[in-house]
């Protein structure tokens, strides 16, 4: 399938790229046959097709508009409804016309296979209404087509220049070149044909058509001739064309390939030292190509190997034996690398042999740290030793080397100093250890520094959960803030837009009274949260409080805000629930109308559960006593933020 799928759109993309619909010619011994093709094949058009010779008029060649034939039911193909009786192609062509899928990828996959039924098979594409042979031809001469809506007798494309027996031109630009013992083939791309058959010395290399590859918006052809034995080659690219033709073909590309494949590696590559010496030994290689062996060591960890050995060893041999002398120590690999006769050569894997150094460095001295926000910076003076790898840097939360101290560094470092970044918020304590490492890996001792980062995470907001006023102060509480070391809070009063703090030193308990009000008006609070390293919350939800214009008046509305509903909450002061004989509470919402608003006095606190987040209301109480005296509370405006 995803051959099919990867040729259909290929088809689609490259063959109806600029129109509708895209005409193809060919040229036969008798006839020219014409074909076009487009994204999608339409079953509701009529086309024509119009003739020109040498430049001459044009003029309609077909008798009747060119269409879809009539589809039937798949059960009537064995009926007398059906016009083709014997025509395998219209019984292919109602098969897949009339399959209705539900999953639209299976419909596509439906679609596709009628489309590329109708590339390989032109009585298909006939019954699609997309094919057309023109009998009426010569030899010798050169004719051009256009197909135009049967209707509208509008073009919708050209092609020019056709004869008998004249095949479409070579593809071009290409190229051929030996990758390992693979021959590679590139040329460029043609609309004008749906693949490309590839010949090797006369020989068809491919059973289907070779399509373009679309890479980066780009269609690159190419292909891989695989593993072509030694020799002289002569290959030739022929297109196919959308009538399943064979364009001319391409120069012929002539190219020498060489015997580049390398023998066998051997097996068992094994490697011990004994004293002063390193013995090698493996399983010498089966393959006949194989000339003999080189060996290649490493000592600076598989960085660079070296040939160390002088002349070829025999293809009989399976051991060769190293004299180290005094100075060498630490971690040495080797690599067996088989040849043949041409010089290719196929290497082992290394394989490592160790020489011990047991000696350990020096500790590091002068460790010094410094912490920023964010950032701790280490610093330590060098070491002396010869055979320094390097440094580990090691960093814990706690002095304990088997269990908590982290490697940062899995390679050592060289330098003497080392930078631990982290989030600028993080304040942790940290533990650091730097060792130094030879190249026998011998670890010297750790020299340690603990190290604190700055504290730079405020507090959470605490939850302002009350503001109410009573005998001539507003009475503030709020929840404590728990999860942090909490210095004490700050209380900040906004007054027609200006915000001001009222307490001068962070007040330590969870509630507070400002007994410096102004006379009259609307006042707002807010808390923030101060810790240890005085760092500050952000604020806290605001509560607003209303002192009466009329210092006569008898009862008060204060509203506060329910902290999980986001709700205006209300509650009555000055009259005792049982003294109420009718209350009526209004409310304005922005520039509106005050309306009322079911209420009922009482000691708990009235939710009003249809205000909305961000919306600044306003309510005022009227009652009427069980003595008869009606008393009306002063407006008092909420923003509900």
């Amino acid at each position: 399938m995803k051959k099919v799928l990867i040729l259909v759109f290929v088809l689609l993309s490259i063959g109806a790229k600029a129109q509708d619909y895209k005409l193809f010619g060919a040229g036969g011994e008798n006839k020219i046959q014409l074909k076009w093709m487009s994204k999608l094949i339409k079953s509701d058009v009529a086309f024509d097709i119009m003739k020109s010779e040498a430049g001459g008029t044009w003029q309609k060649i077909n008798p009747t508009p060119i269409m879809p034939s009539a589809v039937i039911k798949e059960s009537e193909l064995k009926t007398a409804k059906n016009p083709f009786p014997k025509d395998e192609s219209y019984a292919f062509y109602i098969k897949y016309k009339n399959v209705k899928e539900v999953s639209a990828n299976k419909q596509a996959y439906s679609d596709y296979t009628l489309a590329l039924a109708a590339i390989f098979d032109n009585e298909v594409a006939k019954h699609l209404g997309i094919y057309f042979e023109d009998n009426a031809v010569e030899k010798g001469k050169s004719y051009s087509y256009k197909l135009v809506d049967a209707k509208t007798q509008k073009q919708i494309s050209v092609v020019n220049n056709l004869a008998l027996g004249e095949l479409p031109k070579a593809p071009e630009n290409e190229k051929v070149a030996q990758l390992k013992q693979n021959v590679m083939i590139t040329w460029s791309a043609n609309e004008d044909y749906i693949g490309y058959n590839i010949y090797r010395n006369g020989t068809k290399l491919n059973k289907e058509p070779i399509m373009a590859n679309l890479e980066k918006n780009v269609y690159i052809a190419n292909y891989a001739d695989a593993n072509v034995p030694a020799g002289n080659y002569v290959y030739v690219l022929k297109g196919v064309t959308f009538l399943n033709t064979e364009s001319k073909p391409s120069t012929d590309l002539k190219i020498v390939v060489k015997d580049i494949t390398p023998p066998a590696v051997v097996k068992g590559f094994k490697g011990e030292r004994k004293n002063d010496e390193v013995i090698l030994t493996w399983t010498p290689s089966k393959d006949k190509e194989v000339a003999g062996y080189n060996i290649y060591k490493s000592d600076d960890k598989g960085k660079t190997f070296k040939k160390i050995t002088a002349q070829t060893i025999k293809p009989s041999e399976a051991k060769y034996v190293e004299k180290l002398d005094k100075t060498t120590f630490g971690s040495l690999q080797y690599i067996v690398e088989s040849v043949d006769q041409d010089n290719n050569g196929n290497r082992s894997v290394p394989i490592g042999v160790f020489v011990p150094d047991h000696e350990k460095p020096n500790m590091p001295n002068e460790l010094k740290s410094k912490s920023e926000v964010g950032k701790i910076t280490l610093s330590w003076r060098a070491n002396s030793e010869k055979d320094l790898a390097g440094y580990r840097i090691y960093r814990g939360l706690k002095d304990d080397d088997q269990n908590d101290m982290l490697l940062l560094n899995a390679t050592p470092q060289t330098g003497t100093s080392f930078v631990d970044v982290f989030n600028e918020k993080a304040g942790t304590k940290f533990i650091y250890k730097i060792a130094a490492l030879d190249k026998s890996f011998n670890e010297s001792d750790k020299a340690v520094v603990w190290v604190q980062l700055p504290d730079v995470i405020p507090p959470h907001a605490p939850i302002l959960r009350e503001a109410n006023y009573d005998r001539n102060q507003v009475n503030l509480k709020w929840d404590a803030v728990l999860n942090d070391s909490i210095l004490g809070y700050d209380v900040y009063r906004i007054v027609e837009g200006k915000e001001m703090k009222v307490n001068r030193e962070p007040v330590t308990a969870t509630n507070f009274s400002d007994s410096e009000m102004p006379a009259r008006g609307i006042c707002e609070y807010y808390v923030k949260a101060i810790d240890v390293a005085k760092l500050a919350s952000k604020a806290s939800n605001k509560l607003m409080v209303t002192k009466a214009v009329n210092p006569n008046q008898t009862i008060d509305l204060v509203a506060t805000q329910d902290a999980n509903s986001k709700k205006v909450q209300l509650k009555v002061q000055g009259i005792e629930p049982e003294a109420v004989l009718e209350a009526k509470l209004y409310r304005r919402k922005g520039d509106a109308g005050f309306l009322r608003i079911p209420f009922t006095v009482s000691d708990s606190l009235f939710t009003d559960e249809t205000t909305e987040l961000g919306v600044i209301y306003e309510y005022f109480l009227e009652v009427i006593t069980t003595d008869d005296v009606k008393i009306k509370s002063e407006k008092i405006a909420v923003n509900n933020s």
